[in-house]
């Protein structure tokens, strides 16, 4: 599945990024109120129209993956969406398991 995503894409690892974003965009509630987006994405790829985000993590719970980084990846995806305008797919590698999981 990971190849598929990078397929025809630039991939740019450990890249940094700031970005400002509301709290209601970040689903926390309904504040206007802005605060800051500041992180390093394990793996960017930029396609022509869209981008993906992809995160690793080395977890023995892989079925907690979603529930744990939904926000972190949430926040990821927003922060790259606003730097690039472009739509952001999120994902997870588990290293542990070799499995890509979708955060949506």
């Amino acid at each position: 599945v990971l190849k598929k995503l990078v397929s025809g894409g630039k991939i740019f690892h450990e890249l940094p990024f700031l970005a400002k974003a509301s709290f209601k965009e970040l689903g926390l509630n309904d504040s206007p109120e802005q605060t800051i987006l500041q992180g390093v994405a394990d793996m960017l790829i930029l396609k022509e129209n869209s981008a993906v985000v992809v995160d690793f993590k080395f977890t023995k719970r892989p079925d907690l993956i979603k529930d744990n980084y939904a926000l972190q990846l949430k926040a990821y995806g927003l922060a790259v969406n606003k730097i690039l305008g472009l739509p952001v797919e999120t994902y997870v590698l588990s290293i542990d398991d070799n499995k890509l999981i979708k955060i949506v």
